[in-house]
Order: structure tokens, then C-alpha cells, then sequence
């Protein structure tokens, strides 16, 4: 039978939950030589993303990514952090930047399975749709 990544990751947050770095690392290794011998090895990005998932939805930390067409200053950062901050109820955030200049103006907020789109590129989409009705 085929262990599934999500399967791997879970039992890993599970060994390791409560465990110092020392008892970790042994049990990652354990768990590497498991996935080596399996001849799964091809899964690791999908077990390692699976297991950080895990993670965070066990520590309550919610993957807050950010993109815009430009550099974002300091008080726009805030204010879009503040938003987040009271739609995810109290939760810890760890937040990315990113930076795409085909979004042409504004920015993209994604969180949990929210998608804020405030784009230029996503804005002059939605005039050309309704113009075209």
C-alpha cells in the first residue's frame, strides 16, 4: 500500500509534537529512511509542504501572503496586516512579501482560503467584462 504525503506528514507532526530537537531529529531521520526505502523519495516536496501545513493549522498560524506591483510602504503594510489581523480572529500570521510587476498596480492579499484581489490588472479585467455585456 502507497503512503500518501499527507499521511507521512501527519504521522511526523505526530511523532514529533512534545519532542526536543534531539528526539525530532531522530525521528525525522527514522521517517526519512522509511520514504527512502519505500522508493518515495519523489514525495518529499509534497510531504514537507504537507507536514508545514499541518504545522500551522495545529499552532493556529495562518500563511499570510502578500504581492504587489511595487515595493508597499510601511503604514500600507500595517493597514493591510490590521484587516487580516481581525479576520483571522486572533490567530498568529506569518507573513510573505512579494513583488509582481504585471499586476500593474495595487495588490493581492491570500490567506486561508481568502483571495483578495485589489489589482490594477485584476480591475481593468472586471471594466473590460462589463463593458463587454
Amino acid at each position: 500500500m502507497k503512503i500518501k504525503p499527507k499521511q507521512y506528514a501527519e504521522t511526523l507532526l505526530a511523532l514529533t509534537r512534545n519532542k526536543d530537537r534531539q528526539e525530532a531529529i531522530g525521528v525525522i531521520s527514522k521517517l526519512a529512511g522509511l520514504i527512502v526505502r519505500r522508493n518515495q523519495s519523489s514525495q518529499l516536496e509534497k510531504i514537507i509542504e504537507s507536514f508545514e501545513k499541518a504545522w500551522d493549522k495545529e499552532d493556529e498560524l495562518v500563511a499570510v501572503e502578500i504581492t504587489s506591483a511595487r515595493s508597499l510602504s510601511k503604514s500600507s503594510r500595517e493597514l493591510i496586516l490590521d484587516y487580516v489581523s481581525k479576520n483571522v480572529q486572533g490567530r498568529k500570521t506569518e507573513v510573505k512579501y512579494g513583488i509582481n510587476p504585471e499586476l500593474m498596480g495595487g495588490f493581492i492579499v491570500r490567506y486561508g482560503s481568502t483571495m483578495l484581489d485589489f489589482s490594477l490588472k485584476n480591475r481593468l479585467k472586471e471594466l473590460k467584462q462589463s463593458l463587454a455585456k
